[in-house]
């Protein structure tokens, strides 16, 4: 027979969950509802899309934890998907999906005592190789786009966020291809920044675990073809809800080139003071 404490625990697992998901529905305005509700439904397309929208979040968390393991920390699939799911959960209660990867963090850390900064760097990694196959997937997609992107009323934004896009792109390729191919030269600066005054012990605490990814560079590149998985996966999830819900809609090809623009502009506008991204964030507005 369980124990009091036992069946409380039990009962938040499950309580928790569904009261985000109210809260979520009821932050949802009533003009949604009913333009939702004037449209017909394809139900097994929707399931279809719900099915490869968990397939893309379950990619996720396996990239992560084999940029865990990288780090020669223990973790199991498992494991991982359970973490991830509970951190993915949060992402929509807490500071964007920043704070998500914070609890993930926590977590981690928490399991392993003695490998906190690098499972720390794992997540700070998993991030950023997910930003940068959206990136990549972005800039892709303003090259065979062209001109033809920046031609509305949003020009000038447009504009920003290509040249914002492909700076970004630009310098993560440089600092990943240092992190993985840097070698000697790269030991050296860590090295030489272990010595600093003020951020010698920074330095000495974080370099060898972002460094880590210099012996396992199979995996890193595996990592980055994962997160191009990810994206391409939830740009099919997005059109198939379109086709569930519509009866004329952009090809695939055509949600390829929109869907990974107007999610790196989602990031973009969420940044922006007084936009409604920013003010509706747990709606959706996160990478």
């Amino acid at each position: 027979m369980k124990s009091p404490q036992q069946i409380f625990l039990t009962f938040c697992k499950i309580a928790i969950p569904l009261g985000i998901i109210v809260l979520l529905v009821s932050r949802i305005e009533p003009e949604q509802w009913e333009s939702l509700s004037q449209h017909p439904k394809n139900y097994p397309l929707l399931v279809t899309a719900l099915f490869v929208a968990v397939g893309a979040i379950s990619l996720s968390f396996i990239r992560w934890c084999m940029l865990v393991r990288c780090q020669g920390i223990e973790l199991t699939m498992l494991e991982a998907h359970r973490l991830g799911a509970i951190c993915f959960l949060l992402n929509f209660v807490s500071a964007g999906s920043v704070g998500g990867d914070l609890f993930k963090a926590i977590f981690l850390a928490k399991r392993r005592p003695g490998r906190r900064v690098q499972a720390v760097a794992s997540v700070m990694v998993d991030r950023g190789v997910g930003l940068y196959g959206l990136l990549l997937l972005a800039s892709a997609a303003f090259i065979i786009q062209g001109q033809s992107l920046a031609s509305g009323v949003d020009s000038e934004d447009m504009q920003k966020l290509r040249w914002g896009c492909g700076v970004l792109a630009g310098i993560g390729t440089a600092v990943l291809g240092v992190l993985v191919f840097g070698g000697a030269f790269v030991d050296r600066l860590v090295r030489m920044g272990e010595k600093q005054p003020v951020v010698g012990g920074a330095i000495h605490r974080i370099g060898p675990p972002l460094r880590m990814f210099h012996h396992h560079p199979i995996a890193f590149g595996l990592s980055i073809l994962m997160s191009l998985g990810v994206h391409f996966l939830l740009t099919v999830s997005v059109y198939l809800i379109a086709c569930s819900l519509y009866a004329s809609v952009p090809t695939i090809a055509e949600h390829i080139i929109i869907v990974p623009i107007g999610m790196l502009a989602s990031a973009y506008q969420s940044r922006l003071p007084g936009s409604a991204c920013s003010k509706r964030r747990s709606n959706g507005c996160i990478i």
